[in-house]
C-alpha cells in the first residue's frame, strides 16, 4: 500500500500529462457531446496510456475514468448497450488492480453504482452490495475520502424506502460536503465527490421543505463551485422559500 501512495505522490508533483487531468476529462466529454463522437475522451485516453504512463497508478485510475465517462456518453446518447459493456469494462479493469488505493476503491464503487441501472432483481441486489463494500473498502483506507461518503449518500438516496434506503443518505452526504481534503498541488488527484454531493444535499433538504438547511447548502456551492451545472436549478427551487 506504501508503493501505490508514493507513486501517487510522485506523480502529483511532476507529470505534466496529469496536470488538471480531471478538468481536461470533464471538459473533453463535454466536447464528445457537442461532437456528437468519443474523439476527445479517446485523444486523452491516447497520451495517459503512452508508453512513460502505462505502469503508473495514477494514469490507470484516471484511463478508468474516462472509461466511465464514455459509458455516461453512450447512455445519454441513447446507446444503453454499449453504455453497459463501457461501464462494465471499467468495473473490471479496477477490480483487476492489486493493492488497491482509497481512491480506486471508491471508483470502483462509482462505477458498480452506475451499473445497477442495467441490472434488475437479485442481480441488482448483489450490485448495490458490491458498492456498499467498495466504498468502505476505500473509508478503511481513508475515512475522510468524499467519493466514498458521496457514493454511499447517493446509493442511498436513489434506493427506494421499500428496499431500506433513504435513512442514511443525508449523513452520508454531510461527510462527504464536510470533507476538508487538501487540493494535492498539480491537480493531478481527484476531487469529485464534494461538489456532487453538496448538490444532492440541496435538492435533499428542498424536497423535505427544510428550507434553511437548503439554503445554507446552496450559499456554499455558490461560493466553491460557482459554475456547477446545478446552480440555476437549486436557485429557482429555493426563489421565495
Amino acid at each position: 500500500m506504501l508503493a501505490i501512495c508514493l507513486s501517487f505522490s510522485a506523480f502529483s508533483q511532476s507529470s505534466t500529462p496529469l496536470m488538471g487531468i480531471e478538468g481536461k476529462i470533464g471538459a473533453a466529454l463535454g466536447r464528445s457531446f457537442a461532437m456528437q463522437n468519443l474523439s476527445s475522451l479517446d485523444s486523452l485516453d491516447g497520451v495517459l496510456s503512452a508508453d512513460a504512463l502505462k505502469a503508473n497508478r495514477l494514469a490507470a485510475y484516471w484511463r478508468n475514468f474516462i472509461q466511465y465517462y464514455r459509458s455516461v456518453y453512450y447512455l445519454k446518447t441513447g446507446d444503453r448497450s454499449a453504455s453497459e459493456k463501457a461501464i462494465n469494462q471499467a468495473i473490471g479493469s479496477i477490480e483487476s488492480l492489486g493493492d488497491k488505493s482509497a481512491e480506486d476503491w471508491a471508483l470502483l464503487a462509482a462505477c458498480q453504482s452506475f451499473g445497477l441501472m442495467f441490472k434488475n432483481g437479485a442481480e441488482a441486489g448483489a450490485l448495490l452490495q458490491k458498492v456498499g463494500e467498495s466504498a468502505h473498502k476505500a473509508l478503511e483506507l481513508d475515512p475522510t475520502n468524499a467519493r466514498a461518503w458521496f457514493v454511499l449518500g447517493q446509493s442511498d438516496y436513489y434506493t427506494p424506502a421499500q428496499f431500506g434506503g433513504g435513512k442514511k443518505a443525508e449523513g452520508y452526504l454531510l461527510k462527504a460536503a464536510n470533507s476538508t481534503q487538501p487540493a494535492v498541488e498539480g491537480g493531478t488527484m481527484p476531487t469529485w465527490g464534494r461538489e456532487q454531493a453538496i448538490g444532492m444535499l440541496i435538492d435533499l433538504y428542498a424536497k423535505q421543505e427544510k428550507w434553511a438547511e437548503a439554503k445554507q447548502w446552496l450559499g456554499v456551492a455558490e461560493r466553491d463551485y460557482p459554475q456547477s451545472q446545478y446552480l440555476e436549478q437549486a436557485r429557482k427551487a429555493l426563489e421565495g422559500k
